[in-house]
């Protein structure tokens, strides 16, 4: 599919609204989704090689939920923030690839300027509830995804690199 990009942002803005909108009750359609779109990429392979990527964003927020910087009843992370990484790492297979021919400082600033933009948006829509001293999360989510931007860009690639390698392997008779 040559515009699966657009499919995959349709996707992963439409798992973040409803995150952002139904945060607790989203779980179910989030899992339905990521399967339905885990399922039609063309490129499912590489997919499931970059997902577990998304457990260095899950780990994060844990800390910041754990640290309070995220306010919510419960000291661990909701099941549809853990889909929306998910959804989030997906996307630099596809609608977010061309961010890899981006120059190393654009993807900081990218990093540093959308990332906590992101959360200031879902704390605005209730989905979240930032710490009162809402600066200090700020720069916590700027520092976080100025460095984790470029680093997923980089993992992506050394990953898509090491898959076609593979691939390409003449076997031995």
């Amino acid at each position: 599919m040559k515009k699966f990009w657009l499919i995959d942002l349709i996707v992963f803005q439409s798992a973040w609204w409803l995150c952002a909108l139904y945060s607790y009750h989203a779980s179910p359609i989030l899992s339905a989704l990521l399967i339905m779109r885990l399922v039609i990429s063309p490129t499912r392979k590489h997919d499931l090689m970059l997902l577990p990527v998304a457990l260095i964003g899950i780990l994060f927020d844990q800390i910041m939920i754990s640290n309070h910087i995220i306010v919510q009843q419960s000291d661990v992370i909701p099941m549809w923030l853990i889909l929306l990484w998910c959804f989030f790492i997906l996307t630099f297979n596809h609608s977010l690839a061309w961010l890899a021919q981006l120059p190393l400082t654009a993807k900081i600033a990218s990093g540093a300027l959308f990332g906590p933009l992101s959360y200031y948006s879902a704390s605005i829509l209730g989905a979240i509830s930032l710490s009162p001293k809402i600066v200090i999360a700020m720069v916590f989510y700027s520092i976080f995804f100025a460095v984790l931007l470029p680093g997923i860009l980089f993992i992506q690639q050394k990953l898509i690199h090491k898959g076609a390698a593979h691939e390409n392997q003449v076997p031995i008779s």
